[in-house]
């Protein structure tokens, strides 16, 4: 059994030693969710698809974290000391999140770090593949639904006649995703879609020649003259 990981490294470099683990919050701020996350409680994680990190750092790669985080060396000593724990099946305070296939360091960067190299230089013991068990997770439920349609609305708008309209992406608090077109050569010309009034909006921007015309005099005046689009006025706000 390999345990001296650091002098391993020296002889043998891993393939992954530089590879850069990114931050969770940047790799998915184009990213749409639905409302409930799913969270398990014990589960195996494939070390091999972790991707980056939910914590106050930059991005760095696996040589960085195991050569320079915070006590590290004290759980490098560990590892030598107690090789079995990464070998068990419960692991509290350890955990991550799921987006897609990509999992991201949620708690415990050390240990993950450790474990990346250890589960490496022992094949042997891990038949399964680079798993490490009894580890929490957290699973975030992306809508690639609302992800679509949001990118053939910006694409659309892409189109000449639509070039001086903005698509915002807004935060409500009071927990409704919502979004909004706006013209800033028309005074507050800005109208406000909830979600399920997107596919709405695509159609009219795929097949309305007159839409393309009246979204130059203000967008708001030409959805009220043309209710057809379904719009619950009443949800409208500034």
């Amino acid at each position: 059994m390999i345990t001296d990981i650091l002098s391993e490294c020296e002889k043998n470099e891993p393939p992954f030693h530089k590879t850069i683990l990114s931050r969770y919050d940047q790799d998915i701020k184009d990213y749409f969710f639905s409302n409930d996350d799913t969270y398990i409680d014990s589960c195996s994680i494939d070390l091999s698809k972790v991707v980056g990190h939910s914590q106050g750092y930059g991005e760095m790669d696996w040589s960085h974290m195991l050569h320079n985080l915070k006590r590290i060396k004290k759980n490098l000593a560990e590892l030598k000391s107690n090789p079995d724990y990464y070998l068990s099946e419960e692991h509290y305070g350890w955990s991550f999140i799921q987006v897609d296939d990509r999992f991201y360091i949620s708690q415990g960067k050390h240990r993950t770090t450790i474990a990346r190299y250890f589960l490496h230089f022992n094949p042997e013991l891990f038949p399964d593949g680079p798993l490490i068990k009894g580890v929490g997770l957290t699973i975030k439920n992306v809508d690639h639904d609302l992800m679509s349609t949001v990118t053939r609305i910006r694409n659309l708008l892409l189109h000449p006649d639509f070039l001086h309209l903005g698509f915002h992406v807004l935060d409500d608090l009071r927990g409704t995703r919502r979004f909004s077109i706006s013209n800033p050569y028309q005074n507050r010309s800005r109208w406000f879609f909830r979600a399920d009034e997107l596919e709405k909006l695509v159609g009219a921007l795929n097949s309305s020649n007159s839409l393309r015309r009246f979204l130059g005099v203000g967008i708001q005046q030409y959805l009220r003259r043309y209710w057809w689009l379904g719009i619950n006025h009443s949800d409208i706000y500034e």
